[in-house]
């Protein structure tokens, strides 16, 4: 995995856009690349140039034992200039082979084209392979060739073990051929006629050879010696999108991207299509089959404002020795899924970009819970649920956010992270589980307690409560005033008695007094304190109200980390 030196430094030179494609990649780079790969495939395009730049960071010593396979000359060309060592994709050494000293296997990779290494049985596979897309829908079907090397990025991503997609956001669509108009087809120049007239009856309804432009007369021409025409189609339907009777297959004027994509390949004189569909690396691993998958395990886009946002992304997790819960998103859905034990292994169920990419695929419908097990044969199976889910009932501030259009900018804890809120720092804490709805509910309404009190001109003395967060139009959560502060220590204690004793007049306790829950802002005079945390807060009794003043100066001086790091304050 990637370290914490190899994430971005800022780049105040790149544009909002620019910098998120660069956070994309070296996320990608985070969740997908290991020191211990040998054999590493590497695309073309804007993005994967900062992908390149992610692993170089990695440093020499974990590079240079390392082999890197391109699609193209544009991709050599970064490998090169990145000084890392270059491979090719049919100078894979044999699986049954000992792979030789990096050094050794430098010198021979350099030097294809010059010696026939005349190895049989076979390939290794590549460990990863990182390329973009000009278009990726939901279910990660792509469409690639816009830089004419569509046969040899197919190749490096069917040799893969997993193939990793980095993009802007400006290539993810709902489907195919909704922003990119038509489908790349590397084919024989002598066929190009044929193709031309089987794609009409196929319903293209103007395939054009593609042209060298002004730099260039005539076609262009590939690395290979052939010809790309660019194959026009309506919007290429999913699966789930298909009417009944319908099978896809262009006879009701409509094509589903798989069968599209099968009957583009047949055709005499198509080396091969643009579009990447059916499954991924780690899919047909699993499935025991030969070859490999065309489709990515997980996408990856640099987001116009400057965010990172992925296809498939786990959000929270909780997992025992029975069974694992997560919560996932699934474009703008949030679903619950539970897997029984066993069902992956223990690594798998541990990471989520490993996991995201073996799950069943998620129906395009408001289901809220799925169960995945395996069936005697070893085959997944999943159980959906449309029970609607547990959801905070007090709600009593006007405003609710929904909580994906939160710019999240650090975790603290599970269900607690900084976001962006109008684009000012903000605290969201939510119930990523049902279990956990209860201690929402009880401090929403703590929330609404201290609102109720006070009165014009009273001192603050809690976050100001922003609004509810939502989650598929459900509340789960709060979005409070993130403050900026050092936590309490024995200087204090006059200030903080002050506050904790404004907050029993409101007829409250707070129930779990400790140095982390009071904050300082020292920079007004005199300074400001805040409590935070009202998970534990009761209805005021006088007993326990003084049992807490009378315990406040001891918990001030405690010095073992009782209670925490608190999540509302700026700088810890």
């Amino acid at each position: 995995m990637a370290t914490e030196n190899a994430l971005p430094r800022e780049t105040p030179a790149l544009s909002t856009i620019e910098a998120a494609k660069r956070c994309a990649a070296f996320k990608a780079v985070e969740d997908h690349f290991d020191p211990s790969y040998r054999y590493i495939g590497i695309g073309s395009g804007s993005t994967v140039v900062y992908v390149v730049e992610a692993i170089a960071a990695q440093g020499r010593a974990i590079t240079n034992n390392m082999i890197f396979v391109p699609t193209g000359d544009q991709s050599k060309q970064i490998i090169i200039e990145a000084g890392l060592p270059l491979g090719s994709i049919d100078s894979l050494p044999p699986v049954h082979e000992n792979p030789p000293a990096i050094s050794e296997a430098s010198s021979k990779l350099l030097a294809v084209g010059e010696q026939d290494l005349a190895l049989k049985g076979k390939r290794q596979s590549l460990d990863v392979a990182f390329d973009g897309a000009d278009e990726i829908d939901e279910e990660l079907n792509c469409i690639k060739g816009g830089g004419a090397c569509l046969f040899q990025e197919k190749l490096v991503a069917t040799s893969a073990k997993k193939f990793v997609c980095v993009a802007d956001y400006r290539k993810l669509q709902p489907r195919l051929l909704t922003a990119w108009k038509a489908i790349p087809i590397e084919i024989a120049p002598m066929s190009a006629p044929v193709i031309k007239r089987m794609l009409i009856t196929l319903g293209s309804p103007d395939p054009r050879i593609r042209q060298g432009g002004s730099a260039k007369a005539g076609p262009v021409v590939t690395d290979n010696g052939m010809w790309i025409i660019d194959a026009p189609f309506p919007a290429l339907k999913l699966t789930k999108d298909l009417a009944e009777g319908d099978k896809g297959d262009g006879s009701k004027g409509t094509w589903e991207v798989h069968a599209l994509g099968r009957r583009l390949k047949r055709i005499v004189g198509v080396l091969d299509v643009g579009l990447f569909h059916g499954r991924n690396g780690i899919q047909v691993a699993n499935s025991g089959e030969e070859g490999g998958g065309q489709k990515p395990v997980a996408a990856y886009f640099g987001m116009a404002d400057g965010g990172v946002e992925s296809g498939i992304e786990v959000l929270s997790q909780e997992i025992s020795d029975e069974f694992g819960s997560y919560r996932i998103r699934a474009g703008q859905r949030v679903h619950y899924v539970t897997i029984a034990a066993k069902v992956f292994d223990d690594d798998t169920m541990c990471r989520p970009h490993l996991l995201v990419s073996q799950l069943p695929d998620f129906p395009n419908t408001e289901w809220t819970r799925m169960e995945v097990s395996r069936r005697p044969d070893g085959s997944l199976t999943s159980e959906l649920s449309y029970d609607p889910l547990p959801a905070v009932k007090t709600i009593w501030h006007p405003k609710t956010i929904d909580v994906l259009s939160l710019l999240k900018v650090k975790r603290h804890r599970s269900g607690v992270n900084e976001v962006l809120f109008s684009g000012l720092p903000a605290t969201c804490k939510i119930a990523c589980f049902a279990w956990q709805i209860p201690s929402i509910e009880h401090e929403t309404y703590t929330y609404s307690v201290v609102e109720e009190y006070r009165e014009p001109g009273d001192p603050v003395i809690a976050p100001v409560f922003l609004g509810h967060v939502t989650e598929n139009g459900r509340v789960i959560g709060m979005l409070l005033e993130k403050l900026d502060g050092d936590f309490a220590s024995m200087d204090d204690l006059p200030a903080c008695r002050e506050t904790l004793e404004n907050f029993h007049l409101m007829n409250m306790i707070h129930g779990d007094v400790n140095r982390y829950n009071f904050i300082i802002d020292r920079s007004k005079k005199p300074v400001h304190v805040r409590l935070v945390d009202f998970e534990h807060a009761e209805p005021y009794e006088e007993s326990k109200a003084l049992e807490e003043l009378h315990s406040l100066s001891a918990e001030l001086a405690e010095t073992t980390g009782r209670g925490g790091s608190v999540v509302l304050i700026g700088g810890v």
